[in-house]
């Protein structure tokens, strides 16, 4: 009997992407703990040798193994090269099978560029499902320091920040760390977001909002 209420969480994922790697874990409905890292460019590099067709190939791969057909729709091809070639098989996790035939010396370094991002990769390798069927009810929680480096290393599209009301000053202020402890004028690096702009409005620890934000 359905009593409007969501399903419990069968999985517990928590996802960190940053620039290079992406590092996710996760809790499955027995308690127990799995890890996966992934490149977060969503690229797959694994040495291949032919298979038994022309089309054929066989991938060694390296970290967690992935399901079978997760591959199908990514683009395979050689490191450097914008030429790919679809995967249209993925019957075995070391085994591809591709639209057309693609030159590969045995034991060449080919890249699998994925049709999807890399936190979705992350919790195929995590739920090993068959990646063809929805994903099963799971709490996700996905964090990025994408962001934060763009931030700090002062490149990116120009940007707003939106804070709590009274606290717009932030990231002039700080958190009071000097390169040069005895300084006596500290060069701070210069953070300018082109607009800044207080919200009013707050939330309890339950994330009630106590103090609504005005919309407009």
């Amino acid at each position: 009997m359905n009593d409007g209420r969501a399903p419990t969480p069968s999985w517990k994922i928590a996802i960190d992407t940053g620039g290079t790697f992406t590092d996710a874990i996760g809790v499955d409905p027995e308690g127990a703990i799995h890890r996966v890292k992934v490149l977060s460019a969503s690229v797959v590099r694994a040495t291949a040798r032919p298979g038994p067709g022309p089309r054929t190939l066989r991938l060694r791969l390296r970290g967690t193994p992935p399901p079978p057909h997760l591959f199908v729709g990514a683009r395979c091809t050689l490191p450097g090269s914008d030429q790919g070639v679809p995967v249209i098989e993925h019957p075995e996790p070391d085994t591809i099978v591709l639209d057309s035939a693609l030159e590969v010396p045995d034991g060449r370094l080919v890249e699998l560029r994925l049709p999807f991002g890399a936190p979705r990769f992350a919790i195929h390798l995590l739920v090993r499902g068959d990646p063809r069927q929805p994903l099963p009810p799971m709490e996700v929680r996905v964090a990025t320091t994408r962001a934060t480096n763009a931030l700090l290393e002062g490149r990116g599209a120009p940007f707003a920040m939106v804070v709590d009301r009274g606290l717009e000053d932030l990231l002039q202020i700080g958190d009071q760390t000097r390169p040069d402890l005895f300084a006596l004028e500290i060069e701070r690096p210069r953070l300018d977001p082109r607009v800044v702009h207080g919200l009013e409005g707050r939330l309890d620890p339950d994330g009630r909002a106590t103090r609504p934000p005005d919309a407009a």
